[in-house]
């Protein structure tokens, strides 16, 4: 018995889902190349191709190597372009001669105030944190890199040994913003541990770092 089907082989058919230019239909049987040939689509990416007009993903593409054991259509799979990002309206000339910073958005800056940077052995140090455009964000405190407290003023009892002291806090935006890295030196010689011990009978002031 003669039968059409084998004599014919099977085909495959494009279908540009939306699209237009999809390549022409193939009929065949076993291993076939996918035609290279691409649909378009204005506003769109052309993807691939897939076995259903639904699907997102896809699972063939031009050039590729098929198995054509049955008749199949194609169906083009398609990502939106994205759009093209909208460019702010330049102001107006500020026509009542009134100063334009005093709304615009100013950078926040972080120090930590004073200028002394050596301090005594088994001093009570307290250091103050400025903020220049403060956003009203918590301000934390690093020792030698670690967390070491929170808020505007850290307070470090009884020094030892010299460290690094630095602050951060955050703008309206929420980007960290950091102090610069002080190193404390603290006089921990023979003589200055010496005057600690008479201080600390007699009792001292602690020092604050302005």
């Amino acid at each position: 018995t003669y039968h059409w089907k084998e004599a014919n082989g099977n085909t495959l058919t494009f279908n540009a889902n939306g699209g237009s230019n999809a390549p022409t239909a193939v009929t065949a049987n076993g291993n076939i190349t996918i035609s290279e040939q691409k649909p378009v689509r204005n506003g769109y990416v052309f993807k691939g191709w897939a076995l259903s007009s639904n699907d997102t993903v896809a699972r063939y593409q031009p050039g590729a190597v098929y198995n054509l054991n049955a008749d199949v259509t194609f169906y083009a799979v398609w990502e939106k372009k994205a759009s093209a990002p909208s460019v702010p309206e330049t102001p107006a000339p500020n026509e009542d001669n009134t100063d334009s910073t005093d709304t615009a958005v100013k950078d926040t800056k972080i120090k930590i105030a004073g200028s002394s940077n050596e301090f005594s052995y088994h001093s009570t140090v307290t250091f103050k944190a400025e903020v220049t455009n403060d956003a009203g964000k918590e301000i934390v405190w690093y020792v030698n890199g670690k967390e070491a407290g929170k808020g505007p003023e850290y307070t470090a009892e009884r020094v030892e040994e010299s460290f690094i002291i630095s602050c951060r806090t955050q703008d309206a935006a929420g980007n960290t913003i950091e102090s610069e890295e002080l190193n404390i030196t603290v006089r921990n010689d023979i003589i200055s541990v010496i005057i600690a011990f008479i201080l600390g009978i007699f009792g001292a002031l602690p020092e604050v770092y302005r």
